[in-house]
C-alpha cells in the first residue's frame, strides 16, 4: 500500500525506571509501522519547552515523519503507574499540548493522502483535539480504514464519548478490562468474548475486533472469520505498548494480504518481543521484520 498510516492524538515524554522515550499510543503505534516499512506519520502537538525540544530530537533519531503543531501548553508528561493485575498504564498531565491540536490545511492534505488512520478515546478527551481528530477522518478518502484503540483512562471517558468513536471506526481494538467497561457501560449482559464483540460489530457496523490480555488469550472477529490463540505470557519487563505493537502488526500483515489468523500470528510475535524488552522505543530485529 502506497498511501500513508497515520496514528493522530496524544504524545508525550515518559520518564520511566528505563529512562526517557516517548510516550502515546498513537505514537507507538506509528513508530511500530515504520520499523516495518510502512509509510507513517505521527499527528501531535507540543509546547515550546524542553520536552517539546526532546521528543522532537528523538523522533528525528528515530527516524520519524511526524506532523507536530507547537502551542502555548506545556508538552505532554507522563508518569507510569501499575494497576491491581500489575499491569503499566501512563498517568497523563491533563490541559497538555496534544489536548489542543489544530485542525489546519497542512492536516487536511496529510488526510487526503491517508489510507489508515489510527486514533484512540484518550486523544479525544479535550473539545478541541476531539474535533480535530473527527475533521480529519471526515477528511480521509472513502476507502481509508480507521483504527480504534479503544484505550479507556479514567476519568477522560464517558458512554457518550465511547459511543461515537464506536461509530467512526472500521477496526476496534480493546483489552478485556476495556470490553467489561463497555458492557457495564451499555448494560450489555456479561457474555463469552465471541458474543459481545459480535454484538459490538452489529450494532456499530465495525469490520474486525481485537480483543487482547497482553500476550494471553487473543480474539480476532472479522466478518465471517475468526481467530482465537491461547498463549501463556512470560514474565513482563514492559507492559505498556504492547497491544499497540499488535494492532501496528496486525494492521500490516493485513495491508500485505496476510489472512486474519496470519496477521494475528503476526501481530501476538511482534507484541511478545515488546514484552520482555525494556523500553517499548526499541527497534525491532530484522528477523521478525522480515515476517511481514
Amino acid at each position: 500500500m502506497n498511501k500513508l498510516v497515520v496514528g493522530i492524538g496524544e504524545i508525550a515524554r515518559i520518564m520511566s525506571p528505563h529512562g526517557k522515550k516517548i510516550g502515546g499510543a498513537p505514537a507507538h503505534f506509528a513508530y511500530v509501522l515504520m520499523q516495518l516499512g510502512i509509510n507513517s506519520k505521527i499527528i501531535s502537538a507540543v509546547g515550546h519547552d524542553k520536552e517539546a525540544d526532546e521528543i522532537i530530537s528523538r523522533l528525528d533519531e528515530l527516524g520519524m515523519c511526524y506532523e507536530l503543531s507547537r502551542r502555548v501548553y506545556p508538552t505532554g508528561k507522563a508518569t507510569i503507574n501499575k494497576n491491581e493485575d500489575k499491569k503499566e498504564y501512563y498517568e497523563m498531565a491533563e490541559n497538555a499540548a496534544w489536548d489542543h491540536i489544530p485542525f489546519t490545511s497542512q492536516l487536511a492534505e496529510i488526510a487526503e493522502q491517508t489510507g489508515v488512520v489510527f486514533f484512540d478515546t484518550l486523544g479525544q478527551r479535550d473539545p478541541e483535539s476531539r474535533h480535530t481528530i473527527r475533521r480529519f477522518i471526515d477528511a480521509l478518502p472513502s476507502e481509508a480504514i480507521k483504527v480504534c484503540d479503544l484505550n479507556l483512562s479514567a476519568p477522560f471517558y464517558t458512554k457518550e464519548l465511547v459511543r461515537e468513536t464506536l461509530q467512526l471506526c472500521d477496526v476496534l481494538k480493546m483489552d478485556f478490562r476495556e470490553f467489561s467497561t463497555i458492557k457495564a457501560l451499555f448494560g450489555w449482559p456479561d457474555e463469552a468474548p465471541e458474543t459481545g464483540c459480535r454484538r459490538l460489530m452489529a450494532c456499530y457496523d465495525l469490520d474486525t475486533v481485537i480483543l487482547t490480555q497482553g500476550t494471553e488469550d487473543t480474539y480476532v472477529f472479522g466478518q465471517g472469520d475468526r481467530s482465537v490463540i491461547h498463549t501463556k505470557a512470560a514474565n513482563a519487563t514492559v507492559t505498556i505498548g504492547i497491544d499497540d505493537a499488535f494492532t501496528a502488526g496486525f494492521i500490516t500483515a493485513k495491508l500485505r494480504g496476510k489472512t486474519l489468523h496470519e496477521a494475528h500470528r503476526l501481530g501476538l510475535d511482534l507484541a511478545s518481543f515488546f514484552h520482555t524488552r525494556k523500553n517499548s522505543n526499541m527497534k525491532v530485529p530484522v528477523e521478525i521484520r522480515r515476517r511481514f
